[in-house]
Parts: structure tokens; sequence; C-alpha cells
């Protein structure tokens, strides 16, 4: 498994990380730009260009990514799902080309979860996979440089009248401002405000309740796309960071414009159990995450877990986290092991939600 490289199981991190801010009202691109340099100190110097359709284009470049931004009016369609009512939209594109070692130095961090047996890419300078590991590493770093810089794009553009948020189609979600506001200045502390770039949810279910494709209402979403009883953020409302937040504010919705986030705990979620009749099934849970392959990594899943809906998503985000700020990778065979000394066995399927491949983590 090791001579076959990290391409083999896990996608190449992409060049380009799009996103759609919606809002009610025209802004101000260049005063955004502004803000975004007073407040990130990026240095950005926005040019403005005719785009082809004869729209108009603002881009600029810094930390090695080109950024391109056109607002347009009327309401953006996805490929799924349905929006919240706006009236503009400026679709936003970072651009990373290769550029080998970025430079970027991350946050290791301190996860609970750490992968016994993962391979660093590039360790082994001896072994066939070892220059294509090393490429997909500095993808992997190039993605987190672009998450930050978006990030801060999106907190001072969010800071504008009449914005609503910033659409991730990889996330299924709209990210509101307020999002961006109590979670960005994690990267002023070294940390990854993962709630912002992994859309991690979970799902109390009973025994023999497999998760479907489809929602109730007919959107073609995913299962765990679903508004109804599915998280976003951590249960108890706070973020990975340690960054405390109020749980009714930073929570994204999900694409049908209804909010994620809020869990049942009326005996249907942590620690309760699903009343059938007369007969009681066991509550299991269902986790998932959504947007690591942004940063050349499959997405994990937990299917059936007896743990409560809390343990489930502090598990999945530890391990994100560790992904996102390491250059290690997840391999079936291999084992996690947590700091209360458990070992997590993990194997590759493919997901009952999406039909797409994913490690499951048998948690």
């Amino acid at each position: 498994m090791e001579q076959l490289g990290v391409s083999a199981i896990h996608p190449t991190a992409p060049q380009f990380l799009p996103a759609v801010l919606l809002s009610h009202e025209e802004i101000d691109l260049e005063r955004g730009i502004g803000r975004l340099n007073s407040l990130w100190k990026v240095g950005a110097e926005p040019v403005w260009d005719q785009a082809s359709d004869g729209s108009e284009l603002l881009h600029f470049s810094v930390a090695g990514a080109q950024v391109m931004l056109t607002q347009l009016s009327g309401s953006f369609t996805p490929r799924r799902g349905a929006l919240p009512p706006h009236s503009y939209y400026t679709a936003i594109t970072l651009f990373l080309p290769d550029s080998g070692d970025d430079g970027v130095t991350h946050n290791s961090g301190d996860p609970s979860a750490r992968a016994s047996a993962s391979s660093s890419a590039g360790a082994d300078a001896a072994a066939p996979a070892a220059q294509e590991n090393a490429h997909a590493v500095a993808r992997r770093r190039q993605m987190v440089t672009a998450h930050i810089l978006l990030t801060q794009l999106a907190d001072a553009l969010g800071r504008a009248p009449g914005v609503i948020g910033l659409f991730r189609e990889e996330l299924g979600v709209v990210q509101p401002p307020q999002m961006f506001d109590q979670l960005a200045p994690l990267l002023t502390q070294g940390q990854v405000p993962l709630p912002l770039w992994v859309n991690i949810r979970v799902q109390p279910l009973a025994v023999g309740n497999a998760p479907t494709a489809g929602t109730a209402d007919g959107a073609d979403t995913a299962a765990l796309a679903r508004a109804d009883g599915l998280t976003n953020e951590n249960p108890d409302g706070r973020n990975l960071g340690g960054h405390e937040t109020d749980a009714r504010e930073a929570r994204g919705r999900a694409a049908d414009g209804r909010t994620v986030g809020g869990h049942s705990t009326d005996g249907k979620g942590a620690g309760g159990r699903h009343e059938s009749g007369s007969d009681a099934a066991p509550a299991l849970t269902l986790g998932r995450t959504f947007g690591l392959p942004l940063f050349g990594h499959l997405d994990l899943q937990v299917s059936e877990s007896v743990h409560s809906p809390e343990e489930v998503y502090a598990e999945l985000a530890n391990i994100a986290s560790y992904l996102i700020t390491g250059d290690s990778y997840l391999l079936p065979g291999q084992t996690l092991g947590s700091s209360a000394g458990e070992q997590i066995a993990l194997t590759q399927t493919l997901s009952e939600i999406d039909h797409t491949p994913v490690i499951e983590v048998l948690y």
C-alpha cells in the first residue's frame, strides 16, 4: 500500500477554491478589499478588468494565490438544493498554481487522535512514490493557504451591509457573517477555524435506520445535507479551538436555506433512545465530514456508533484538524490511537449517503 502513493487512495488537492457570497445589496468590492488589508494586513492591490461575458472582474494576487471576484445581480443557482433569497451574488475564485514548497508553517495542534501508522509523504526518499507524495503534500499546504485567505476575505466582505452569507458548494452550507466574525480570529491564535473549512454533521439514528440519498422533501441533496436533527458545530456550542461561541449564532445553513444545527435532546438525541411503539431501539450515531477532499483527503465517516453525537463530532473534528494541520494521511488498515489509549481501526468504503469513497472510522 505504501508503494502506491497517496494518490492511489486520496484525491489530489485542487488548484481552485470557489465560493459565492450572497447579499441583498450590491457590495462595494474595492472597499471590502481595503477592509481586508486593514483587518488582516494582506497588502492586496485590486485591479479591475472586463471578463469575456462583459462583467467586471476584480482581481489581485497575494500569498501565491490569484483571487478573482465578480459581482452579479440576480440569484445564484446551485447544482443541488436551494439558497436563501438574495438579490446579488459575488463569485469568488482562488487559484493556486503549483509552486512546490509554499513555505507555510502549520500549527501542529494537540489533537487527541493520532495516526499510529500513517506515513509522512516524502519521508523515505528511496520510495518510488516519494516524489508524488511530496507533490501531494505541497498541494495540501497550498490549499490551507487558500482557506486562510478565503476566511480573511469572507470576514472582510461579510461586514458590508446586506450580506447574507458565504455559500460553500462542497460543504453544502451558507455560512453567515457572524460565523466568520466569531471564528476567523482563531487564525490570529495559530488555530484552525475548522467549522469554516470542514462541515461535520452528526445524526442520531435507531438500529436499522440506514442513511439514504435524498431528503424527505425531494430535494436533490444527500441525507446528511438535511437540516433537521443535524449539527455542523460542536453540539455543546464550542468550536475546536476552544473559542466559546453561541451555537445559535455560529452555525451555517443547509443548501435549502434551513439552519443546520441544534440537534434534538428530547430523547432522540445524545444518550436518548428512539421509541417505536412499545419497543425501544438503542440510539446509535452516524457522522460524516464534508470538505476534506479540498485538502487532499477522503472524507471521514462513522457509521452506527454507540457513542453520542457529541463524542462522534469531537472524534471526527480531532481527526480532521490533525489531517489539515499536518502532512500525514490515513490508509485503510491503520489504527488511530486516542488519548485514552483506545485503538480505532480504519477501513475504506463507499458512503451510503452520497456513494463517494470515504475513510470509515470504526469508532
